[in-house]
């Protein structure tokens, strides 16, 4: 009897270190967490630039011709709005990053809450199982 105590014991800690290191795994939620914030602030860094530079693209456009330089303001005003343009295709890209980042932590930390000991969440499921 003793050797089957033994046995389950050492099978208990085998299990309880798998357990551990897929939570150990999954902490990885706060590094997620850390990447995404500050994917999250050059994305607002980004879009800010954008719309200061839409802005300016606007009162551009809207200034009198004879406030504008002819050709040189013309070539300014073009350049301007390709960046705008690449730029808000940029931010769309960024956006849609975010938008997986977002996912990808929520996932992870759903999961880190899932493997945490004491979990009753299978209890339920275990007990209809059993019957």
């Amino acid at each position: 009897m003793d050797v089957a105590r033994v046995e389950i014991e050492t099978d208990a800690g085998r299990f309880d270190g798998l357990v551990a290191e897929g939570s150990a795994a999954v902490d990885y939620a706060n590094t997620l967490r850390s990447v995404r914030g500050r994917y999250r602030e050059a994305y607002a860094d980004a879009l800010t630039r954008w719309q200061a530079l839409r802005d300016e693209l606007e009162r551009s456009d809207r200034a009198p011709a004879s406030a504008r330089e002819a050709g040189a303001g013309d070539a300014g005003r073009q350049a301007l709005r390709l960046e705008v343009e690449q730029l808000g295709r940029d931010i769309g890209v960024y956006q849609a990053t975010l938008t997986k980042l977002d996912v990808a932590e929520r996932s992870l930390s759903r999961t880190r809450l899932f493997l945490e000991r004491g979990d009753a969440s299978l209890e339920a499921i275990r007990t209809t199982v059993a019957r």
